[in-house]
């Protein structure tokens, strides 16, 4: 429980280092907050047969159920996204390495798929995931000391 406890806390947080427990168990809560999301915005569009007209004018045209299925949307982009970026980025930190690997994969993927290659682009994704399952610097190193000091205290 107090994994789970550390990893709502720490949902933001770049700094630090992050356990392969902690980072499974971070994607994992993601991954069901994703899921209950695209719920809703499934049952949004389910039951969209409804409009209500939010502006005048122009954009008069777009009903209720566009502009909330565009807030969901965007709030499930930075949140989810934020969240994704800040665990790995710690569990980089873990191994010792800097937050511009994960800069430079997602660079990758993005201009890997924008130019076609899908399937290279899904391995890629692959091996920067397996790659995060790598056992941890078992020594301190310049984002914070070792996970086992870090595990056996009080307050985390």
């Amino acid at each position: 429980m107090q994994l789970a406890e550390k990893a709502v806390r720490h949902y933001f947080d770049f700094k630090g280092r992050a356990g392969i427990r902690e980072f499974i168990l971070a994607h994992i809560m993601i991954a069901l907050v994703n899921v209950c999301l695209l719920a809703v915005l499934l049952g949004l569009a389910f039951f969209g047969n409804f409009t209500v007209s939010v502006l005048s004018g122009p954009a008069a045209s777009a009903s209720f159920l566009d502009w909330a299925q565009t807030g969901i949307s965007v709030i499930m982009l930075f949140s989810i996204g934020l969240g994704i970026a800040a665990i790995d980025s710690r569990r980089l930190h873990d191994l010792n390495m800097t937050s511009w690997w994960l800069v430079a994969a997602v660079c990758a993927l993005v201009l890997l798929n924008i130019y076609g290659f899908f399937t290279f682009a899904t391995y890629l994704h692959l091996f920067f995931i397996i790659f995060l399952l790598f056992p941890a610097d078992k020594r301190a190193n310049r984002y914070g000391p070792a996970r086992v000091a870090v595990l056996s205290e009080n307050d985390d």
